[in-house]
């Protein structure tokens, strides 16, 4: 930051805002770990678009002493406990449009959790451009960061070309697909393999699923049931829109995200809109292995 003090903490309310929190891992806890990380976010923390704010135990870790700065007591009582600090460093996020928000959001938790590239990981696999990806289980990407820093390069390797032949052992022939099994039996106790139309079947609806789907709803599901469907609703949507313009404890603004919000829901009925083109998929007696792995290519177009 290049001001002795952050103006957002004085500047009016933003249209849209959001606090994200962090808390130092074991790996992260040394002191040149964390200078680090606060080198890479400090072009991002101008004190207006991001805020920062800095917990006790930060402080302590950098042995820095900061007057007056102290844990807060945590609210508790009746079997509950609310701690007064969330977290060891918390940015308060700051702007006018959602989108850009978003963006400055994934920007902050990459410069603070570096060691995956992300970026080209999701161009790798075909991902569809996204400005944030919600993270259910934080505590394991600290571990695979941790992982990723200081794990061999050789162990890498070899546990991913472990996961990849595991991946493809059904379509490598008996042996591969018998030694599999093998080991799986010793984990989980199974006594023998699924009968070979079981296995067919299931790799049929596992590679060609939506080919399989489309036959299915034809006889179960016509266009007319999914049109009734979708119009019950699309009525409660508009209900729920209708309930949020006339609540009077909303503020305008307020009221436009939540719309946005509610614009945003993919309504997904029965089977899709769109179903996958099986087209160009030619199956040959050259390879089974090919053919497997040619459905997941068309899949993922």
């Amino acid at each position: 930051m290049n001001t002795l003090y952050q103006p957002g903490i004085f500047e009016s309310v933003p249209a849209v805002a959001r606090y994200v929190l962090f808390n130092l891992t074991e790996e992260g806890a040394h002191p040149q770990a964390i200078k680090d990380a606060l080198v890479r976010l400090s072009p991002l923390a101008n004190g207006s678009d991001v805020v920062l704010g800095i917990g006790p135990s930060l402080a302590a870790a950098l042995g820095a002493e900061v007057p007056g700065l102290h844990e807060l007591a945590d609210f508790s009582g009746h079997g509950v406990k609310v701690p007064s600090t969330p977290g060891t460093l918390w940015c308060w996020v700051r702007g006018e449009d959602l989108g850009d928000l978003l963006h400055l959001t994934r920007k902050v938790q990459k410069a603070l959790a570096p060691a995956f590239d992300w970026d080209t990981y999701f161009t790798a696999l075909g991902a569809p451009s996204a400005p944030l990806y919600e993270v259910t289980a934080p505590e394991y990407f600290r571990g695979l960061n941790k992982l990723i820093v200081g794990e061999d390069l050789a162990n890498w390797k070899l546990y991913l070309r472990w996961q990849l032949l595991l991946g493809a052992a059904p379509s490598l022939g008996d042996t591969w697909r018998t030694t599999t099994f093998q080991f799986a039996s010793a984990l989980t106790g199974q006594k023998q393999q699924s009968p070979a139309w079981r296995r067919c079947t299931q790799a049929t609806d596992r590679q060609l699923g939506e080919a399989l789907g489309q036959v299915y709803v034809t006889q179960v599901f016509p266009p007319e049931s999914k049109a009734r469907a979708q119009k019950m609703v699309k009525d409660i949507e508009a209900a729920m829109g209708r309930d949020i313009d006339a609540v009077t404890w909303m503020q305008p603004q307020t009221k436009q995200q939540a719309h946005l919000k509610l614009a945003a829901v993919l309504d997904k009925i029965g089977y899709p809109d769109h179903w996958i083109d099986y087209s160009t998929f030619a199956v040959t007696r050259d390879s089974y292995t090919t053919n497997v792995k040619s459905t997941g290519q068309t899949a993922a177009v």
